[in-house]
């Protein structure tokens, strides 16, 4: 059986299921993300499309580069929320030694 050469072969990667679930969910995110002032003036030019089980986020771009992209996006979202809950927890940890020393107070009024 002789090689297929790269011309030969198809430039669209064969559709897996976890390639299109990973791809659709990032799709989703992408349009939940995007602000209603960016919706309007879109046109269908490659913003989308379907074939093959595949969805790309640009016509141009192949699916790594797109899930690059997105991990990209999820980095930042991510150091985003835990700078965000480094706070939360400080700030819940400050209410209950304020709660603690509070409830000290008060029973020792009642005490003395």
């Amino acid at each position: 059986m002789a090689l297929r050469t790269r011309t030969e072969t198809s430039l669209v990667p064969q559709a897996t299921p976890f390639l299109f679930l990973l791809q659709a969910s990032s799709m989703l995110n992408l349009i939940a993300t995007t602000p209603l002032s960016d919706v309007a003036p879109l046109r269908f030019d490659g913003w989308l499309r379907l074939g093959r089980g595949l969805i790309l986020a640009r016509v141009n771009d192949d699916p790594i580069t797109h899930l690059l992209r997105h991990a990209e996006q999820l980095d930042t979202y991510w150091s985003q929320l835990t700078f965000a809950s480094t706070f939360i927890f400080l700030f819940i940890a400050l209410v209950a030694v304020g709660a603690r020393l509070y409830y000290r107070h008060l029973k020792g009024i009642n005490m003395g």
